[in-house]
């Protein structure tokens, strides 16, 4: 339905006139030319799937750059992201990502269905999903737009709290009805519709990508999609979460370290961002090679939420030369990693649990019945073609107990 109005093989040809490089991305949207075939596969997800962790993991394990996480915009302006990303990328491993499907969001259903006509490249797809009890948990059930730190920045003036703001607790307004949901969650069907030219699909339960499952998971999909296998140094990275406790709403954090602020009774007024600062970062992962993780180096316990404390090599070597500036550095960060997982832990117990989402479903008929029509349409696909998934759903299968308890299965 949108026929390209050049001839894609010259385009790839830089000796021609008119090439992808020649061509502006606003001027080939018009010209309906497919999107450059750089791109190795094509990668779908849930909102709450596990995509933020896979993005990493496959960047560590086959340096993979995704196009785009969460891209936004109408359908010409995602087409000119993906165009321009790609022209920018070539030559390298790279992957595009759709992961919402309202035509709304794409400007109308035209814009949409022209922007995924222009994969003319047909790929392999990896489609991430999960339970959709827990997608609605993941949707409802977090501080979306929150920020958990006071600032993003510090010395060591201060103190835990004068960094991570106090405990809240939490507000949830489950819906009358999970229409919100089809756009970016429930659209199992719908995107595959969408992608009818696309028959090879792999799909992946965010259950496979958690704890230890996640090594097995992971050399499986390095032989189908390409990548090294993790080695044992990188397994502790890929076997812990980088959302517990609303974690991913509180880094990262940068600490600017100097001997002075060790003693102060009171926090600076002003932020020690002196030239001669040892810089640290706390976040879930970092991948520039140049920086050092001192987690393991200072012995701190290792728990299920993922959380590195980076340092440049070269600052590395500064501390490795004074010990007693390390040695209370040290106790510092113990410290104050030690408050940060006791924090986690305790808006872990806070947030929405999907048994919530159960009996919100269970008291709530016209919430219940808009998700058991959802989902019966949505999943028919998965449902075909790995049984064993939808199985393995443990609150989707109480779910559709509940509706045939309550409603006959109507």
């Amino acid at each position: 339905p949108y026929p390209s109005l050049l001839d894609p093989n010259k385009l790839k040809d830089i000796n021609e006139e008119l090439n992808y490089h020649s061509i502006d991305a606003n001027l080939a949207w018009e010209l309906n030319l497919p999107l450059p075939d750089n791109y190795e596969f094509v990668w779908f997800f849930n909102h709450g799937s596990g995509a933020c962790a896979l993005m990493h993991f496959l960047f560590l394990l086959g340096n993979f750059n995704t196009i785009d996480y969460f891209c936004g915009g109408e359908g010409n302006i995602r087409y000119i992201k993906f165009y321009n990303r790609l022209l920018e990328l070539r030559g390298q491993r790279n992957i595009i990502t759709i992961n919402d499907i309202a035509p709304d969001w794409y400007g109308g259903k035209e814009k949409r269905d022209k922007l995924f006509f222009s994969f003319i490249k047909i790929t392999p797809v990896l489609f991430q999903i999960r339970d959709p009890m827990e997608l609605i948990k993941h949707a409802y059930g977090r501080k979306w737009g929150s920020d958990l730190a006071k600032t993003r920045e510090f010395d060591l003036s201060y103190n835990f709290e004068d960094v991570v703001k106090d405990i809240q607790k939490y507000s949830y307004n489950l819906p009358d009805t999970l229409d919100g949901q089809k756009s970016q969650n429930f659209f199992w069907r719908t995107l595959k519709d969408c992608f009818f030219r696309f028959k090879d699909y792999t799909y992946l339960d965010v259950s496979q990508i958690k704890g230890e499952r996640t090594i097995q998971t992971l050399k499986n999909l390095a032989q189908e999609f390409k990548f090294k296998e993790p080695n044992k140094e990188q397994e502790i990275y890929l076997t812990r979460e980088m959302f517990g406790g609303n974690l991913y709403f509180l880094l990262p954090l940068t600490l600017y370290a100097n001997k002075e602020d060790l003693y102060k009774k009171r926090k600076n007024e002003i932020l020690n961002k002196s030239s001669q600062s040892i810089v640290i970062h706390i976040q879930a992962l970092n991948h520039n090679t140049d920086f050092i993780d001192l987690y393991q180096i200072l012995d701190i316990p290792v728990t299920k939420n993922l959380i590195g404390i980076y340092i440049h090599k070269d600052d590395y070597r500064k501390l490795q030369n004074d010990n007693e500036f390390f040695k209370r550095l040290s106790k510092y960060l113990k410290e104050f990693i030690s408050k940060l997982h006791a924090r986690i832990e305790i808006e872990d117990d806070l947030m929405l649990k999907t048994t919530d989402v159960l009996e919100h479903l269970r008291a709530n008929k016209k919430a219940r019945l808009s998700a058991k029509s959802i989902l019966d349409e949505e999943l028919t696909y998965i449902k075909q073609q790995r049984p064993d998934i939808v199985a393995s759903w443990k609150y989707y299968q109480e779910f559709e107990k509940m509706c045939e308890e309550l409603d006959g299965g109507s």
